[in-house]
């Protein structure tokens, strides 16, 4: 029993002590904050006491501790020097927390790996090596908006050596020298990102890739530089992956400018360059399972210029202005593409790749496309995805161009075109789907952005959904398994003011006249789709007399014969449908008339013994049964005849 006693306490002493130094090792992460509103008391560990610099909460803070920003501007002096593992994070978001440069300074050095920046605007910033933030080691911006910084390389940011940037927005940063958006100097990735409008003086108005570097799943739009790359330039290797690249401004490639550098399904239109619209392409460039369409430029190649080499597999390079591609020294190696004219390489096809619709920018392959199936399989594409997120090999072999045609859906809009008037204010449309569209559809009419979803069950017929006067393209819409979407259109045309139910009203009510009245108006309104000339007219005289509609009228006078007179007003719309109204003048016979008198006697004077005097006279017709006679001196009267 001593034995087993002296086992049991010591094995609860060695527990003891374990736990003791546990704890000791164990250090738990803190908050600290910073608010406009705080009392800037250290070490900041509530918002009463929260700093008023976010440098100060930073300074306070250890490794893996959180610096929770509230609302505010937080104008610098000096660049935010990051150089702890710390998580920097708004509390409401990067539209509530604006971290400004004051055109002075680099807002942001991130210099510790670990280090996050999550859910801010930097702006303002101003430096050589990146204007908005400059991210080293293994750090990352997250959710941010980065916009109207400048520097001499990397205007938004600058990545030396490693870093994320996912989520972002980098929108009209300015570079002296190359990467007005993002400058990578050997490394770092670039994910789920917008790079629009940023504007670099050499190269690489969206993004500089020095030696390397990765960006995946992004935008590149409307990004300009004076040379080389208005999105891309490739200095010396560098990987763009699942990335959509249109409206960039360059001289030597408006897009790309590729030395040792690999573009990899991506989509490339509507850029305009200089000397080149779509690439300039130089020793090392590759461009794989990519579409290239719609480029041009000013003074030389529209689509792809080689000069000094290039790989083209796997891509469409069509309709781009009148050269999809040419050479300016050096060798070209394209195969397994689809472009005009012929390349003469492996298995190219110069046949239309049939794009389900070039007019707004559809470059998804119809089932009838000579390229499906066509392109060549390579072992990076076993698990890899297109530019859609569908299997990047679909029935054995891949697609040639960017996206896959895998489990194709197919929606058809089975109501014709047709013609409403005004008064049909929505409408619905009729169709199918194949088996391969799943979920729901969506209905939407582009002409006023209204949408409505319903079963995907075929055969049917959408809700009704809002008409705006003019065109109404109807589309319907629907996904397949890997959210490809398929689509069919149908227009609606529905008429404006004058094709809807013409209405008009006399307001005159019915009337009788006396026989003096020959001649007669009526008064009355329409609405707005009696459009033109009216006409009023007496149905018992046959008379009629024109007129402008108005919303408010009055008619020509008409003759009127003595009895009943229908006075009818007709007009009409823009697809003459009539509508009128009318009303009942009663015109009296003689005796409705004035009635007029003359006593024909001259004045006369007679003796004191005529007593009595007869006068003689006339009247008209409308004198009508007996008369009376009656002296005013005496009262005397006498009716006649």
């Amino acid at each position: 029993m001593k034995k087993e006693t002296t086992i049991y306490n010591s094995a609860y002493t060695t527990l003891l002590v374990v736990a003791i130094v546990l704890s000791t090792a164990i250090s738990f992460a803190a908050t600290r904050y910073v608010s406009p509103d705080g009392r800037n008391v250290p070490p900041y560990i509530s918002w009463s006491t929260a700093a008023h610099s976010i440098q100060d909460a930073i300074t306070a803070a250890s490794g893996g501790d959180t610096v929770l920003i509230s609302n505010g501007v937080y104008v610098l002096t000096t660049s935010i020097n990051v150089n702890k593992a710390v998580t920097l994070t708004s509390l409401n978001g990067y539209q509530t927390v604006l971290i400004d440069g004051n055109n002075a300074t680099l807002c942001l050095d991130l210099n510790a790996a670990g280090a996050v920046i999550d859910g801010v605007t930097v702006t303002n910033g101003n430096g050589s090596s990146g204007g908005g933030i400059l991210m080293k080691q293994d750090t990352t911006l997250q959710n941010s908006f980065i916009t109207r910084n400048r520097s001499t390389s990397g205007g938004g940011v600058y990545l030396d050596g490693g870093g994320m940037v996912n989520n972002c927005t980098i929108f009209q940063n300015f570079s002296s020298g190359s990467g007005a958006g993002v400058y990578i100097a050997n490394d770092g990735v670039v994910t789920n990102s917008l790079l629009k409008n940023n504007i670099a003086k050499t190269h690489g108005g969206g993004v500089y890739f020095k030696a390397g570097g990765e960006v995946i799943h992004s935008s590149l739009q409307g990004n300009v530089t004076t040379n080389d790359g208005g999105a891309a330039n490739f200095n010396n290797g560098g990987l763009l992956l699942y990335c959509t690249v249109f409206n960039n401004v360059g001289d030597k490639g408006a897009a790309l400018n590729i030395f040792k550098g690999t573009v990899r399904n991506c989509l490339i239109y509507n850029n305009v360059g200089g000397v080149s619209g779509a690439a300039y392409l130089k020793s090392g460039a590759l461009i794989q399972s990519s579409t290239i369409v719609n480029n041009r430029a000013v003074n030389g190649t529209d689509g792809l210029l080689f000069s000094g080499g290039g790989t083209v597999e796997n891509t469409i390079l069509y309709n781009n202005g009148s050269n999809n591609w040419e050479i300016d020294g050096g060798g070209i190696s394209m195969t397994y593409s689809c472009t005009i004219p012929d390349p003469g390489g492996t298995a190219n096809i110069t046949n239309e790749p049939q794009f389900v619709n070039l007019s707004i920018d559809d470059y998804h392959l119809k089932e009838i496309s000579p390229l499906i199936d066509a392109g060549i399989n390579q072992p990076w594409m076993a698990g890899a995805k297109d530019l859609d997120g569908a299997p990047r090999i679909w029935n054995g072999t891949v697609d040639i161009g960017v996206y896959e045609l895998a489990s194709p859906g197919f929606i058809d809009i089975t109501t014709t075109p047709f013609w409403v008037t005004y008064d049909v204010t929505d409408a619905f449309v009729a169709g199918t789907n194949n088996a391969n569209i799943v979920g729901t559809l969506v209905v939407s009419n582009a002409a006023n952005g209204v949408t409505v979803t319903f079963p995907a069950i075929t055969p049917w017929s959408t809700p009704t959904i809002p008409l705006a006067i003019g065109d109404n393209s109807i589309y319907v819409k629907g996904t397949n398994e890997f959210g490809v979407v398929s689509f069919d259109v149908v227009v609606i045309a529905r008429g404006g003011y004058g094709t809807g139910t013409p209405y008009l009203d006399i307001t005159t009510t019915p009337t009788f006249v006396t026989y003096d009245v020959k001649q007669l108006s009526v008064a009355g309104t329409n609405n707005l789709h009696v459009i033109g000339g009216m006409v009023v007219s007496n149905i018992t005289t046959g008379a009629s007399a024109d007129f402008d509609s108005a919303l408010g009228w009055v008619t020509p006078a008409l003759s009127l014969d003595i009895g009943l007179n229908e006075i009818v007003v007709t007009g009409t719309n823009l697809v003459n449908q009539s509508t009128s109204d009318s009303v009942i003048i009663t015109r009296g016979g003689v005796g409705t008339g004035e009635p007029f008198v003359d006593i024909t006697n001259e004045p006369a004077f007679v003796t004191y013994d005529i007593l009595e005097f007869l006068v003689a006279g006339t009247n008209n017709m409308h004198v009508v049964g007996g008369m009376t006679a009656s002296n005013m001196a005496n009262g005397a009267t006498a009716n006649f005849d």
